[in-house]
Protein backbone atom coordinates (compact mmCIF):
# COMPACT_ATOMS: atom_id res chain seq x y z
CA UNK A 1 0.00 0.00 0.00
CA UNK A 2 1.54 3.47 -0.96
CA UNK A 3 2.05 6.17 1.57
CA UNK A 4 -0.72 8.47 2.18
CA UNK A 5 0.27 12.08 1.98
CA UNK A 6 -0.17 13.42 5.94
CA UNK A 7 -2.85 15.79 6.99
CA UNK A 8 -3.07 17.62 10.32
CA UNK A 9 -6.02 17.82 12.35
CA UNK A 10 -6.43 21.06 13.43
CA UNK A 11 -8.55 23.65 15.49
CA UNK A 12 -9.39 27.06 15.32
CA UNK A 13 -6.92 29.93 16.36
CA UNK A 14 -7.01 31.47 18.79
CA UNK A 15 -8.68 28.50 20.69
CA UNK A 16 -11.95 29.31 22.64
CA UNK A 17 -10.88 29.72 26.27
CA UNK A 18 -13.89 27.59 26.95
CA UNK A 19 -12.44 24.73 25.63
CA UNK A 20 -10.06 24.54 28.97
CA UNK A 21 -12.77 24.73 30.99
CA UNK A 22 -14.57 21.39 29.30
CA UNK A 23 -10.86 19.56 29.80
CA UNK A 24 -11.04 20.64 33.41
CA UNK A 25 -14.22 19.05 34.26
CA UNK A 26 -13.39 15.69 31.73
CA UNK A 27 -10.14 15.71 34.40
CA UNK A 28 -12.06 15.96 37.90
CA UNK A 29 -14.71 13.82 36.06
CA UNK A 30 -12.31 10.95 36.79
CA UNK A 31 -11.49 11.97 39.98
CA UNK A 32 -14.15 9.93 42.04
CA UNK A 33 -13.94 7.05 39.51
CA UNK A 34 -10.78 6.30 40.33
CA UNK A 35 -11.39 6.44 44.22
CA UNK A 36 -14.63 4.14 43.78
CA UNK A 37 -12.91 1.79 41.12
CA UNK A 38 -10.68 0.81 44.48
CA UNK A 39 -13.78 0.03 46.28
CA UNK A 40 -15.49 -1.51 43.51
CA UNK A 41 -12.59 -4.19 42.96
CA UNK A 42 -12.24 -5.04 46.65
CA UNK A 43 -15.84 -5.43 46.98
CA UNK A 44 -16.00 -8.10 43.86
CA UNK A 45 -13.75 -10.44 45.03
CA UNK A 46 -13.86 -10.37 48.38
CA UNK A 47 -16.11 -12.71 50.50
CA UNK A 48 -18.25 -10.27 52.61
CA UNK A 49 -21.44 -9.47 54.35
CA UNK A 50 -23.74 -8.90 51.22
CA UNK A 51 -26.58 -7.76 53.29
CA UNK A 52 -24.64 -4.73 54.51
CA UNK A 53 -21.85 -4.17 51.37
CA UNK A 54 -24.49 -4.19 48.21
CA UNK A 55 -25.86 -0.84 48.37
CA UNK A 56 -22.87 0.47 48.84
CA UNK A 57 -21.28 -1.25 46.33
CA UNK A 58 -24.41 -0.25 43.37
CA UNK A 59 -24.28 3.07 44.90
CA UNK A 60 -20.49 3.38 44.03
CA UNK A 61 -20.93 2.12 40.84
CA UNK A 62 -23.76 3.88 39.61
CA UNK A 63 -21.43 6.67 40.57
CA UNK A 64 -18.46 5.17 39.21
CA UNK A 65 -20.28 4.57 35.50
CA UNK A 66 -21.72 7.86 35.44
CA UNK A 67 -18.73 9.96 35.77
CA UNK A 68 -16.17 7.45 34.13
CA UNK A 69 -18.75 7.02 31.07
CA UNK A 70 -21.39 9.94 30.70
CA UNK A 71 -19.74 12.55 32.08
CA UNK A 72 -16.63 11.61 30.95
CA UNK A 73 -16.60 11.32 27.56
CA UNK A 74 -19.35 13.97 26.74
CA UNK A 75 -16.65 16.26 28.81
CA UNK A 76 -14.63 15.26 26.11
CA UNK A 77 -16.73 15.70 23.80
CA UNK A 78 -18.00 19.53 25.13
CA UNK A 79 -14.02 20.47 24.80
CA UNK A 80 -14.05 19.24 20.70
CA UNK A 81 -17.28 21.03 19.94
CA UNK A 82 -16.45 24.07 21.45
CA UNK A 83 -13.35 24.36 19.58
CA UNK A 84 -15.26 24.78 16.89
CA UNK A 85 -16.02 28.10 18.06
CA UNK A 86 -14.07 31.19 17.24
CA UNK A 87 -15.28 33.29 20.89
CA UNK A 88 -17.53 32.27 23.40
CA UNK A 89 -20.94 32.85 22.78
CA UNK A 90 -23.72 33.45 25.96
CA UNK A 91 -24.89 29.68 24.87
CA UNK A 92 -21.77 27.93 25.35
CA UNK A 93 -20.74 29.69 28.74
CA UNK A 94 -24.22 28.27 30.04
CA UNK A 95 -23.57 24.76 28.71
CA UNK A 96 -20.40 25.00 30.65
CA UNK A 97 -21.93 25.89 33.57
CA UNK A 98 -24.52 23.69 33.09
CA UNK A 99 -22.11 20.87 32.84
CA UNK A 100 -20.05 21.29 36.16
CA UNK A 101 -23.14 21.93 38.06
CA UNK A 102 -24.94 18.66 37.16
CA UNK A 103 -21.66 17.06 37.41
CA UNK A 104 -21.19 18.10 40.98
CA UNK A 105 -24.26 17.18 42.13
CA UNK A 106 -24.24 13.63 40.53
CA UNK A 107 -21.02 13.50 42.81
CA UNK A 108 -22.20 14.30 46.12
CA UNK A 109 -25.81 12.97 45.35
CA UNK A 110 -24.65 10.01 48.02
CA UNK A 111 -24.02 12.86 50.82
CA UNK A 112 -27.70 14.43 49.66
CA UNK A 113 -29.83 11.14 50.62
CA UNK A 114 -29.32 9.62 47.24
CA UNK A 115 -29.07 6.21 48.58
CA UNK A 116 -31.13 4.48 46.30
CA UNK A 117 -29.00 2.79 44.25
CA UNK A 118 -31.12 1.41 40.04
CA UNK A 119 -29.31 -0.56 37.98
CA UNK A 120 -30.10 -0.25 35.02
CA UNK A 121 -28.34 -0.60 31.71
CA UNK A 122 -25.65 2.42 29.97
CA UNK A 123 -26.89 5.39 32.69
CA UNK A 124 -27.47 3.78 36.09
CA UNK A 125 -29.29 5.98 38.59
CA UNK A 126 -29.96 6.81 42.36
CA UNK A 127 -33.73 6.97 42.47
CA UNK A 128 -33.92 10.67 44.21
CA UNK A 129 -34.87 13.65 42.35
CA UNK A 130 -31.61 15.46 43.37
CA UNK A 131 -29.55 12.64 41.03
CA UNK A 132 -32.38 13.41 38.32
CA UNK A 133 -31.54 16.73 38.47
CA UNK A 134 -27.52 16.90 38.26
CA UNK A 135 -27.64 14.15 35.14
CA UNK A 136 -30.60 16.40 33.83
CA UNK A 137 -28.15 19.76 34.03
CA UNK A 138 -25.36 17.79 32.45
CA UNK A 139 -27.16 16.87 29.35
CA UNK A 140 -29.13 20.26 29.16
CA UNK A 141 -25.50 21.44 29.28
CA UNK A 142 -24.01 19.41 26.23
CA UNK A 143 -26.86 19.70 24.55
CA UNK A 144 -26.39 24.07 24.53
CA UNK A 145 -23.69 23.47 22.29
CA UNK A 146 -26.02 21.65 19.80
CA UNK A 147 -26.71 24.80 17.93
CA UNK A 148 -23.39 26.13 16.63
CA UNK A 149 -22.57 22.71 16.39
CA UNK A 150 -24.90 21.85 13.99
CA UNK A 151 -24.88 25.31 11.65
CA UNK A 152 -21.72 24.75 10.87
CA UNK A 153 -21.90 23.28 7.45
CA UNK A 154 -19.11 20.80 6.70
CA UNK A 155 -17.82 19.53 4.30
CA UNK A 156 -19.03 16.05 3.10
CA UNK A 157 -15.85 15.05 1.30
CA UNK A 158 -13.36 16.69 3.37
CA UNK A 159 -10.27 17.75 1.79
CA UNK A 160 -8.43 18.75 4.74
CA UNK A 161 -7.73 17.73 8.32
CA UNK A 162 -9.32 21.00 9.36
CA UNK A 163 -12.61 19.66 7.70
CA UNK A 164 -12.49 15.98 8.67
CA UNK A 165 -12.71 17.43 12.31
CA UNK A 166 -15.49 19.86 11.59
CA UNK A 167 -17.29 16.68 9.78
CA UNK A 168 -16.43 14.02 12.63
CA UNK A 169 -17.69 16.76 15.51
CA UNK A 170 -20.85 17.07 13.01
CA UNK A 171 -21.84 13.82 12.85
CA UNK A 172 -21.23 13.30 17.18
CA UNK A 173 -23.47 16.24 18.03
CA UNK A 174 -25.86 14.81 15.32
CA UNK A 175 -26.06 11.51 16.70
CA UNK A 176 -26.27 13.12 20.55
CA UNK A 177 -29.21 15.13 18.92
CA UNK A 178 -31.14 11.83 17.79
CA UNK A 179 -30.23 10.54 21.38
CA UNK A 180 -32.17 13.18 23.09
CA UNK A 181 -35.11 13.00 20.87
CA UNK A 182 -35.44 9.27 21.49
CA UNK A 183 -34.98 9.67 25.38
CA UNK A 184 -38.21 12.50 25.22
CA UNK A 185 -40.06 9.90 23.28
CA UNK A 186 -39.48 6.94 25.67
CA UNK A 187 -40.20 9.54 28.48
CA UNK A 188 -43.61 10.34 26.76
CA UNK A 189 -44.14 6.89 25.67
CA UNK A 190 -43.87 4.67 29.01
CA UNK A 191 -47.49 3.78 30.02
CA UNK A 192 -48.33 4.41 33.44
CA UNK A 193 -48.19 1.20 35.55
CA UNK A 194 -47.97 1.68 39.75
CA UNK A 195 -46.87 -1.91 39.78
CA UNK A 196 -43.50 -1.39 37.54
CA UNK A 197 -40.70 -1.67 39.45
CA UNK A 198 -38.47 1.73 39.21
CA UNK A 199 -35.14 0.19 37.93
CA UNK A 200 -37.67 -1.55 34.65
CA UNK A 201 -38.86 2.42 34.31
CA UNK A 202 -35.21 3.22 34.28
CA UNK A 203 -34.13 0.46 31.84
CA UNK A 204 -36.93 1.37 29.30
CA UNK A 205 -36.07 5.35 29.78
CA UNK A 206 -32.43 4.61 28.74
CA UNK A 207 -32.48 1.77 26.98
CA UNK A 208 -32.84 3.37 23.29
CA UNK A 209 -30.69 6.82 23.87
CA UNK A 210 -28.01 4.95 25.70
CA UNK A 211 -27.85 2.58 22.48
CA UNK A 212 -27.70 5.59 20.67
CA UNK A 213 -25.23 7.55 22.26
CA UNK A 214 -22.62 5.08 21.97
CA UNK A 215 -22.43 6.09 17.96
CA UNK A 216 -21.71 9.41 20.12
CA UNK A 217 -18.67 7.58 21.84
CA UNK A 218 -17.39 5.48 18.55
CA UNK A 219 -17.71 9.08 16.62
CA UNK A 220 -15.76 10.73 18.71
CA UNK A 221 -13.30 7.80 19.14
CA UNK A 222 -12.43 7.91 15.54
CA UNK A 223 -11.74 11.57 15.81
CA UNK A 224 -9.91 11.26 18.66
CA UNK A 225 -7.63 8.33 16.66
CA UNK A 226 -7.59 10.17 13.43
CA UNK A 227 -6.12 13.17 15.58
CA UNK A 228 -3.30 11.54 17.62
CA UNK A 229 -2.36 9.68 13.90
CA UNK A 230 -2.23 13.21 12.47
CA UNK A 231 0.27 14.26 15.31
CA UNK A 232 2.20 11.17 15.27
CA UNK A 233 2.79 11.62 11.05
CA UNK A 234 2.00 7.87 10.20
CA UNK A 235 3.07 7.02 6.97
CA UNK A 236 -0.13 5.84 5.92
CA UNK A 237 -3.31 7.56 6.62
CA UNK A 238 -6.96 7.50 4.83
CA UNK A 239 -6.99 10.53 2.90
CA UNK A 240 -9.64 13.25 4.23
CA UNK A 241 -12.42 12.45 1.54
CA UNK A 242 -11.78 8.47 2.25
CA UNK A 243 -12.38 9.10 6.16
CA UNK A 244 -15.00 11.11 5.49
CA UNK A 245 -16.83 8.37 3.60
CA UNK A 246 -15.98 5.98 6.36
CA UNK A 247 -17.00 8.84 9.35
CA UNK A 248 -20.84 8.78 7.17
CA UNK A 249 -20.95 5.20 7.11
CA UNK A 250 -20.41 5.00 10.56
CA UNK A 251 -23.95 7.40 10.69
CA UNK A 252 -26.06 6.00 8.13
CA UNK A 253 -27.30 3.11 10.69
CA UNK A 254 -28.80 5.61 13.12
CA UNK A 255 -31.28 6.71 9.97
CA UNK A 256 -33.71 3.77 11.12
CA UNK A 257 -34.26 5.11 14.19
CA UNK A 258 -37.27 7.17 13.64
CA UNK A 259 -38.81 3.72 11.88
CA UNK A 260 -37.87 2.02 15.07
CA UNK A 261 -39.39 4.76 17.47
CA UNK A 262 -42.91 4.79 15.38
CA UNK A 263 -43.10 1.46 14.48
CA UNK A 264 -42.55 -0.07 18.09
CA UNK A 265 -43.74 0.77 21.44
CA UNK A 266 -41.16 1.01 24.11
CA UNK A 267 -42.17 -1.97 25.66
CA UNK A 268 -42.25 -4.22 22.90
CA UNK A 269 -39.21 -7.25 22.64
CA UNK A 270 -38.61 -5.77 18.77
CA UNK A 271 -38.47 -2.19 20.17
CA UNK A 272 -35.51 -3.71 22.56
CA UNK A 273 -33.89 -6.68 19.39
CA UNK A 274 -33.64 -3.47 16.96
CA UNK A 275 -31.68 -0.97 19.07
CA UNK A 276 -29.59 -3.82 20.14
CA UNK A 277 -28.86 -5.03 16.89
CA UNK A 278 -28.45 -0.95 15.78
CA UNK A 279 -25.35 -1.01 18.16
CA UNK A 280 -23.75 -4.24 17.60
CA UNK A 281 -23.82 -4.68 14.15
CA UNK A 282 -23.72 -0.98 12.86
CA UNK A 283 -21.92 1.39 15.83
CA UNK A 284 -18.24 -0.96 14.91
CA UNK A 285 -18.28 0.30 11.18
CA UNK A 286 -16.28 3.64 11.31
CA UNK A 287 -13.81 2.75 14.27
CA UNK A 288 -13.15 -0.61 11.92
CA UNK A 289 -12.72 1.18 8.96
CA UNK A 290 -10.48 3.80 10.16
CA UNK A 291 -8.70 1.00 12.60
CA UNK A 292 -7.04 -0.53 9.70
CA UNK A 293 -5.93 2.36 8.36
CA UNK A 294 -4.01 3.44 11.38
CA UNK A 295 -3.08 -0.05 12.73
CA UNK A 296 -1.05 0.11 9.07
CA UNK A 297 0.69 3.32 9.53
CA UNK A 298 1.49 1.91 13.20
CA UNK A 299 2.90 -1.21 11.85
CA UNK A 300 4.78 0.22 8.92
CA UNK A 301 6.59 2.31 11.12
CA UNK A 302 7.46 0.20 13.95
CA UNK A 303 8.88 0.77 17.13
CA UNK A 304 11.67 3.32 16.43
CA UNK A 305 13.27 6.08 17.64
CA UNK A 306 12.17 8.55 15.58
CA UNK A 307 9.00 9.60 17.91
CA UNK A 308 9.70 13.27 19.76
CA UNK A 309 9.58 13.06 23.55
CA UNK A 310 6.23 14.77 22.89
CA UNK A 311 5.01 12.03 20.57
CA UNK A 312 6.08 8.68 22.68
CA UNK A 313 2.83 9.51 24.94
CA UNK A 314 0.88 9.72 21.97
CA UNK A 315 2.20 6.71 20.34
CA UNK A 316 1.56 4.86 23.47
CA UNK A 317 -2.08 6.19 24.29
CA UNK A 318 -2.92 5.25 20.28
CA UNK A 319 -1.12 1.45 20.40
CA UNK A 320 -3.41 1.20 23.78
CA UNK A 321 -6.35 2.19 22.92
CA UNK A 322 -6.48 0.07 20.41
CA UNK A 323 -5.49 -3.26 21.58
CA UNK A 324 -8.45 -2.82 24.50
CA UNK A 325 -11.04 -1.53 21.83
CA UNK A 326 -10.49 -4.53 20.10
CA UNK A 327 -9.97 -6.94 23.02
CA UNK A 328 -13.94 -5.85 23.69
CA UNK A 329 -14.74 -6.49 20.39
CA UNK A 330 -13.61 -9.84 20.72
CA UNK A 331 -14.65 -10.69 24.22
CA UNK A 332 -18.36 -9.32 22.81
CA UNK A 333 -18.95 -12.26 20.58
CA UNK A 334 -18.45 -14.50 24.13
CA UNK A 335 -21.61 -12.73 25.57
CA UNK A 336 -24.19 -15.59 26.35
CA UNK A 337 -26.53 -15.08 29.23
CA UNK A 338 -26.36 -12.67 32.11
CA UNK A 339 -22.85 -13.02 33.88
CA UNK A 340 -19.59 -11.08 34.34
CA UNK A 341 -18.53 -11.28 30.16
CA UNK A 342 -21.15 -8.67 29.83
CA UNK A 343 -18.85 -5.86 31.64
CA UNK A 344 -15.60 -7.62 30.52
CA UNK A 345 -16.66 -6.63 27.10
CA UNK A 346 -18.13 -3.35 27.95
CA UNK A 347 -14.71 -2.89 30.10
CA UNK A 348 -12.15 -3.67 27.20
CA UNK A 349 -14.37 -1.03 24.91
CA UNK A 350 -15.14 1.85 27.02
CA UNK A 351 -11.24 2.14 28.45
CA UNK A 352 -10.44 1.76 24.58
CA UNK A 353 -12.21 4.95 24.01
CA UNK A 354 -10.92 6.30 27.34
CA UNK A 355 -7.41 5.61 26.32
CA UNK A 356 -8.17 7.80 23.03
CA UNK A 357 -9.66 10.62 25.03
CA UNK A 358 -6.17 10.40 27.42
CA UNK A 359 -4.34 10.79 24.12
CA UNK A 360 -6.55 13.79 22.98
CA UNK A 361 -6.11 15.75 26.23
CA UNK A 362 -2.40 15.14 25.80
CA UNK A 363 -2.41 16.58 22.68
CA UNK A 364 -4.79 19.23 23.89
CA UNK A 365 -2.66 20.45 26.76
CA UNK A 366 -0.14 22.41 24.27
CA UNK A 367 -2.63 24.19 22.73
CA UNK A 368 -4.10 25.23 25.68
CA UNK A 369 -1.23 27.07 26.96
CA UNK A 370 0.59 24.12 28.94
CA UNK A 371 3.40 22.10 28.44
CA UNK A 372 3.39 19.03 26.67
CA UNK A 373 3.11 15.91 28.50
CA UNK A 374 6.74 14.51 28.46
CA UNK A 375 8.90 11.86 29.92
CA UNK A 376 9.08 8.37 31.07
CA UNK A 377 5.87 8.58 33.36
CA UNK A 378 3.96 9.89 30.82
CA UNK A 379 4.94 7.20 28.43
CA UNK A 380 4.26 4.36 30.40
CA UNK A 381 0.97 5.95 32.01
CA UNK A 382 -0.95 4.46 28.88
CA UNK A 383 0.54 1.21 28.74
CA UNK A 384 -0.15 0.27 32.75
CA UNK A 385 -3.79 1.34 32.73
CA UNK A 386 -3.79 -0.83 29.49
CA UNK A 387 -2.71 -3.80 30.87
CA UNK A 388 -4.30 -3.52 34.22
CA UNK A 389 -7.13 -3.41 32.31
CA UNK A 390 -6.25 -6.48 29.87
CA UNK A 391 -5.92 -8.05 33.43
CA UNK A 392 -9.07 -7.52 34.84
CA UNK A 393 -11.40 -7.90 31.69
CA UNK A 394 -9.55 -11.22 31.32
CA UNK A 395 -10.34 -12.03 35.04
CA UNK A 396 -14.41 -11.26 34.36
CA UNK A 397 -14.21 -12.91 31.28
CA UNK A 398 -12.68 -16.09 32.66
CA UNK A 399 -15.18 -15.54 35.51
CA UNK A 400 -18.31 -15.30 33.70
CA UNK A 401 -17.64 -18.62 31.42
CA UNK A 402 -17.77 -20.05 35.22
CA UNK A 403 -21.26 -18.54 35.63
CA UNK A 404 -20.26 -15.92 37.90
CA UNK A 405 -23.01 -13.04 38.16
CA UNK A 406 -22.50 -9.67 37.23
CA UNK A 407 -23.50 -6.40 39.19
CA UNK A 408 -22.75 -8.46 42.34
CA UNK A 409 -20.83 -8.19 45.48
CA UNK A 410 -18.93 -10.51 47.97
CA UNK A 411 -16.73 -12.52 46.23
CA UNK A 412 -19.18 -12.24 43.36
CA UNK A 413 -16.22 -13.36 40.54
CA UNK A 414 -16.09 -16.76 41.28
CA UNK A 415 -13.44 -18.01 44.58
CA UNK A 416 -13.53 -21.93 43.94
CA UNK A 417 -10.99 -24.04 42.08
CA UNK A 418 -7.92 -23.21 39.26
CA UNK A 419 -10.75 -20.72 37.43
CA UNK A 420 -11.87 -18.95 40.55
CA UNK A 421 -8.33 -18.16 42.06
CA UNK A 422 -7.28 -16.89 38.51
CA UNK A 423 -10.16 -14.74 37.93
CA UNK A 424 -9.79 -13.05 41.24
CA UNK A 425 -6.30 -12.79 40.49
CA UNK A 426 -6.84 -10.82 37.87
CA UNK A 427 -9.37 -9.14 38.81
CA UNK A 428 -8.22 -7.73 41.69
CA UNK A 429 -4.39 -7.02 40.44
CA UNK A 430 -5.58 -5.83 37.57
CA UNK A 431 -8.29 -3.35 38.50
CA UNK A 432 -5.78 -1.64 41.23
CA UNK A 433 -3.36 -2.05 38.61
CA UNK A 434 -5.42 -0.10 36.38
CA UNK A 435 -6.61 2.53 38.92
CA UNK A 436 -2.44 3.12 39.25
CA UNK A 437 -2.69 4.09 35.60
CA UNK A 438 -5.36 6.33 36.28
CA UNK A 439 -4.20 7.66 39.00
CA UNK A 440 -0.81 8.47 36.89
CA UNK A 441 -2.72 10.08 33.78
CA UNK A 442 -4.17 12.55 36.44
CA UNK A 443 -0.51 13.36 37.84
CA UNK A 444 0.76 13.99 34.34
CA UNK A 445 -1.90 16.15 34.02
CA UNK A 446 -1.08 18.25 36.37
CA UNK A 447 2.09 18.22 36.28
CA UNK A 448 1.82 19.79 32.57
CA UNK A 449 -0.61 22.27 33.56
CA UNK A 450 1.65 23.24 36.58
CA UNK A 451 4.15 24.32 34.30
CA UNK A 452 2.49 27.05 31.85
CA UNK A 453 4.65 27.57 28.48
CA UNK A 454 6.22 30.50 28.57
Amino acid sequence: MAAQPNYQITISKPICPLVRGWVYLALASLIIPGLTAILLVLLRTLVVDTASWTDLFRTALVIHVDLSVFVWFLAVGGAIWTSLLPKPTPSAIWALRLGVTGTVIIAIAPLLGATTPLMNNYIPVLDHPIFHFGLALFAIGILLLAPHTISIRPRWLANSGEDLFRLGSWFAMLATIVAAIAFVHAFFSIPDDPQRAAVTYFEILFWSDGHILQFTYTTLLVIAWLWLGSALNLKIMPTPPMTAVMVIIGFIPLIIVPWILFSFGVLSAEYRSWFTWLMRYGNSLAPILVSLFLVAGLLRSGWTGKLTDEQHPLHASLVSSFLLFAAGGVIGFMISGINTIIPAHYHGSIVGVTLAFMGLVYILLPRLGFTAPTGRMAVMQPYIYAVGQLMHVAGLAISGSHGAVRKAVGGSVGTEGLYGEISVGLTRIGGLLAVVGGILFLVVCWKAMRNKKV
